[in-house]
């Protein structure tokens, strides 16, 4: 219960920061898969996000979702989501990473041992802006996910595509 308050207290924290004058909310819908760098296999991954853009280059936010293995029940994550993006003079392009933290509920041990997962998530990619309101995304990287009650550890590659849309 201590570990759903503090995720509701950091999401509050997060949607609250006092913004620059480009502020604006973004919503990010995701999709793709996750390839296991040892013993093959992999997941499917849905999030869904929404950030805080504070200026041309940086935003801040919360994801969440379900990555869906191909045996086992999916797990479900709650990550801080920072973004840095470096826009590519005279194009609609620009490099963007994505470093994302957290912690994943494991639904096949629901109940004392579901937030005993952690990980991190690096992801360079590219984005292209379409309109004002709309940008699209390409992202691959590294994904570290750790089970404390198990004591097991699992490396994935995501390549994922995105979306965000501004409101």
């Amino acid at each position: 219960m201590k570990k759903i308050l503090f995720l509701q207290l950091l999401l509050l924290s997060v949607l609250n920061l006092p913004a620059q004058s480009e502020k604006s909310w973004k919503v990010d819908a995701a999709t793709g898969y996750q390839f296991l760098t040892s013993g093959g296999g992999g997941m499917f991954a849905l999030n869904l996000g929404i950030q805080r853009q504070f200026n041309n280059w940086f935003s801040l936010g919360f994801t969440t979702g379900s990555y869906f293995p191909k045996s086992g029940k999916p797990m479900i994550p709650f990550l801080v989501d920072a973004r840095g993006k470096y826009p590519i003079a005279n194009t609609e392009l620009a490099l963007l990473g994505i470093v994302r933290a957290g912690y994943y509920m494991d639904t096949n041990n629901l109940g004392a041992d579901s937030f005993k997962t952690f990980g991190y998530e690096l992801l360079p990619g590219v984005q292209m802006q379409v309109n004002d309101k709309l940008s699209v995304r390409i992202n691959t990287g590294f994904q570290s996910i750790h089970n404390t009650s198990e004591g097991t550890d699992f490396q994935m590659i995501p390549i994922l595509i995105g979306a965000s849309f501004t409101l």
